[in-house]
């Protein structure tokens, strides 16, 4: 859980790894039904970091309270940044959550500290609390090439940074983050 106090807001970050999901609506539709927050659930295959999910929240509410937003909902604006795309369909073809992709990331905004924690009691419920791991939101050596391509970093970007000591893993996060960034900037 992570504390946004210039939106009066608590982030909720998690992921689930060997979620079977058969039907996409019915999946989405159980957990919105279930977690009452506002949420996103997202493939995790190209999520970097927990701090990914934190960043695209903040640009999300961000975008909203500036009246920028390019959605009408704001997990959806979640989605657009987590994926660095403009559009809601590539940002769906690149994060949404897809029969076969077993690890499921989730991330809610929650107006106060109890709703955070209940939210976190209600994600336990929903995924099992045994499904639960954060390990599923880290950059993996399986998952370096799919995100270099769905984020359009080279291996120059990426060495630019090990140059000064920062390890593959981390130069990929902050170049995410970047272009999460950015988006707003592409407005």
């Amino acid at each position: 859980m992570e504390q946004l106090p210039r939106f009066g807001s608590w982030v909720v970050v998690s992921g689930a790894r060997e979620v079977e999901v058969a039907d996409v609506d019915e999946f989405i539709n159980s957990a919105r039904y279930l977690l009452r927050a506002e949420h996103q659930l997202l493939s995790a295959d190209l999520v970097v970091s927990p701090k990914h999910l934190v960043s695209a929240a903040y640009h999300a509410l961000t975008a909203f309270e500036l009246g920028e937003n390019i959605t009408k909902t704001l997990s959806m604006e979640i989605m657009l940044y987590a994926s660095a795309r403009r559009q809601i369909s590539e940002a769906l073809s690149v994060l949404g959550v897809k029969p076969g992709r077993p690890n499921v990331a989730m991330v809610a905004v929650c107006r106060s500290l109890s709703e955070a924690k209940q939210c976190v009691e209600d994600l336990s419920e929903f995924f099992g609390a045994s499904k639960l791991s954060t390990e599923v939101l880290e950059v993996t050596p399986q998952k370096v090439a799919a995100i270099e391509e769905a984020f359009w970093i080279s291996r120059e970007e990426v060495l630019a940074l090990t140059s000064m000591g920062i390890s593959y893993e981390d130069a990929l996060v902050e170049l995410v983050l970047e272009r999460v960034a950015l988006l707003a900037a592409r407005k």
